[in-house]
């Protein structure tokens, strides 16, 4: 069964207020996905359930070695400037989902435990 925890009701106090989630269990959650659960951060056109928008869904990977916490840093830093624009013709809105591979690096299979 699959969980998701608001961790952040507006991340960082960032324009617009992202929020970010912990998404946690399911058959993934296996090696070191039990102390590294998916993290998504959703703008707010995603956000809200009785006025739905279409939002892409970016899926971020890290590298070998990495996890989740890493690849936010890497590619958002700490949110500043228009990293969460909803204007269409920059990308938004959107939602990124910080995903953990099951072990140290990426298995590189196409049935393997990455890919539950």
């Amino acid at each position: 069964k699959f969980r998701a925890k608001l961790v952040s009701n507006c991340w960082f106090g960032r324009l617009g207020c992202p929020k970010l989630w912990e998404v946690s269990g399911g058959p993934g959650q296996v090696g070191d996905r039990l102390d590294n659960p998916a993290i998504v951060i959703c703008s707010p056109m995603c956000q809200d359930p009785s006025n739905p928008k279409v939002c892409s869904l970016i899926l971020a990977l890290h590298g070998r070695g990495g996890n989740a916490q890493t690849m936010i840093w890497l590619l958002l830093g700490r949110g500043a400037g228009d990293a969460f624009n909803e204007d269409a013709d920059l990308g938004g809105p959107f939602c990124v989902s910080f995903h953990k591979s099951a072990g140290y690096g990426w298995d590189h299979q196409y049935n393997g435990e990455d890919v539950k």
